[in-house]
């Protein structure tokens, strides 16, 4: 169901009603990457974004169904994380770059979870949202938009251990490739 995130309608319909979801999606992947080996490499990328969100963003929903993990899943991890009692802001890039991006989440009065993040939404980020979705699509995906490291090593770990869990929304309506993927609206 992750998977959800970068997929278009017509791709969606065919994941969840064909008697292979299976092959489906190895065909997703490798037309996405180009090859075998790049589909490997890019499915362990994302999935392995999706176990990260699992662990540091679950409460009483998974992870990777959250706003906070949705951004960590297509963008990655943020250069900068800043707390605060009304939420969280995420950077991603130099704070005093005004080509960085800054995700805010505020917090949701909740009575399950006093930790109850919901990102709010900004259309000045859709550009970036569909260029990162689009690089996902295209099995570019290896890289955080600023080209800084591999995803997923122990060095991101560790920046991402100081997340908690929360719970916000799941997947929205996408269109089909090259028209780009709108983000997930609660």
């Amino acid at each position: 169901a992750p998977l959800r995130y970068i997929s278009s309608l017509k791709e969606w319909d065919t994941f969840t009603t064909t008697r292979q979801p299976r092959k489906a999606v190895e065909h997703f992947w490798t037309d996405a990457a180009g090859g075998r080996d790049r589909a490997r490499d890019a499915i362990a990328g994302y999935y392995g974004r999706v176990e990260s969100a699992n662990r540091h963003f679950s409460s009483y929903t998974e992870g990777w169904k959250t706003d906070r993990g949705l951004v960590n899943i297509i963008f990655g991890t943020p250069t900068t994380i800043r707390k605060n009692d009304t939420g969280e802001t995420w950077t991603y890039g130099d704070e005093s770059n005004l080509m960085s991006l800054t995700f805010t989440f505020v917090k949701r009065d909740d009575p399950y979870s006093d930790n109850d993040l919901v990102l709010r939404r900004d259309p000045q980020l859709k550009s970036a949202w569909y260029r990162n979705v689009e690089s996902w699509r295209n099995g570019r995906i290896m890289q955080n938009w600023w080209g800084e490291g591999v995803i997923g090593t122990e060095d991101d770990e560790e920046r991402i251990g100081v997340w908690s869990a929360s719970r916000a929304g799941g997947a929205a309506e996408r269109p089909a490739r090259g028209e780009g993927v709108d983000p997930p609206r609660c």
